[in-house]
């Protein structure tokens, strides 16, 4: 599996959003947080994340962690830290909307 560098250290100082009311306030800062953590977590907030695949018999298929060129494994381990720090900074109550990400 991914090895994803520092993820204890993004999920500790994550901003977190503790009402909803405070949403555009904690949407500040949690930009300039990942910002400031991983411009790639950014890249891949903003921009998606789109996986490495390979063609196959009838269409394509997402390329294996292991088989991954080094860059595909930073752009991969980035997108992986992204989702976890944006799941761990919302309140238990509305995680639930968070599944349709995974």
């Amino acid at each position: 599996m991914a090895k994803m560098d520092n993820v204890s250290e993004i999920v500790k100082n994550r901003p977190k959003l503790i009402k909803v009311k405070g949403y555009v306030v904690w949407k500040k800062k949690f930009e300039a947080f990942v910002q400031s953590e991983d411009s790639r977590m950014w890249s891949c907030m903003i921009d998606g994340y789109i996986a490495p695949t390979y063609e196959v018999v009838g269409g394509f298929r997402v390329t294996s962690y292991e088989k991954m060129q080094e860059s595909e494994k930073r752009l991969y381990d980035a997108e992986k830290k992204a989702l976890a720090a944006i799941k761990l900074s919302f309140p238990f109550g509305i995680k639930h909307t968070l599944n349709r990400l995974e």
